[in-house]
């Protein structure tokens, strides 16, 4: 006889997670005959970074060029490319927040701060704790404006000026030497904080605008990769300081370097996306 539709959902349900677990299990054989193939986790790093970059890139070239889609579709996909290398970006500043800017306040700065000691890991609470300060205050602010809410692409602009301006504010500490205040990392926080909060939840509304009805989960999916991308990049920074465990002091002249390099970077994409603000929004027509 037939099954009832309650049995072939549950035994829909097993497939999927069976299917998943061999997928888990393929992809951990995979990465381990790659890693023993390339010989470093530095190598196989590498690989992955590649891929990624391949894959979105492959993306992006069919959505705006294989039939199927309308010419509003297409240039929302253009929008959303835009977004997403602006997107990834800002993240290869702020996900430096675990790696080049802790070791830099391990080695660099002083952990004392109006007579209380404390660890050096403990400035990487300035960014949560900023961010459910912030947050309701971002909110009033952005329906306060009401008309003159600044658009989508401003916003990111905005967040790319503040994730560079933070970078750079060390620049000068860095080449200066020394123990310095923790006053500096922190005021680089909160740009990092208000850069955050004008790009990652105005990014996944946009996608949600962007993006044709069909295919918004994949589109939502992909824009997640920008996060990916932007510590990836992260990651290659980081790896130019060449720690070493056995000796954690090192000079400042390679943070200074990443500092800027990666400051630039994004002060003067937020330059660039800000000229391009006009064509961006016809692109987008009538979202906002």
């Amino acid at each position: 006889g037939l099954a009832a539709p309650g049995a072939q959902k549950s035994e829909q349900g097993v497939r999927l997670v069976l299917g998943g677990a061999a997928a888990l299990v393929l992809i951990a054989v995979l990465t381990s005959l790659a890693l023993r193939a390339v010989g470093s986790a530095k190598g196989l790093y590498d690989i992955f970074g590649v891929i990624l970059f391949i894959t979105v890139a492959s993306l992006f070239l069919c959505l705006c060029f294989l039939p199927g889609w309308s010419r509003a579709e297409r240039s929302r996909f253009i929008v959303i490319f835009f977004l997403f290398v602006a997107s990834t970006i800002f993240w290869s500043s702020f996900e430096q927040d675990g790696s080049t800017l802790n070791l830099f306040a391990k080695c660099c700065v002083r952990t004392d701060l109006f007579g209380f000691s404390f660890p050096a890991s403990w400035l990487q609470s300035v960014n949560p704790i900023l961010v459910v300060m912030l947050s309701p205050v971002f909110a009033w602010l952005w329906t306060w404006l009401g008309a003159k809410n600044p658009s989508i692409p401003a916003k990111f602009a905005l967040a790319l000026g503040f994730a560079g301006m933070g970078m750079l504010l060390l620049v000068p500490t860095a080449l200066r030497g020394g123990q310095i205040s923790p006053l500096w990392p922190i005021a680089t926080y909160t740009m990092f904080t208000i850069g955050e909060l004008s790009l990652s939840p105005i990014g996944q509304n946009a996608i949600a605008q962007l993006a044709p009805a069909r295919i918004s989960s994949l589109m939502m999916g992909v824009w997640f990769l920008a996060g990916a991308a932007g510590r990836y990049l992260a990651g290659q920074f980081s790896s130019h300081l060449g720690f070493n465990e056995d000796s954690p002091r090192i000079m400042h002249l390679p943070y200074a370097k990443i500092f800027a390099i990666s400051g630039l970077s994004a002060a003067l994409s937020g330059v660039a996306l800000m000229i391009m603000i006009r064509p961006i929004k016809r692109l987008m027509s009538d979202l906002r």
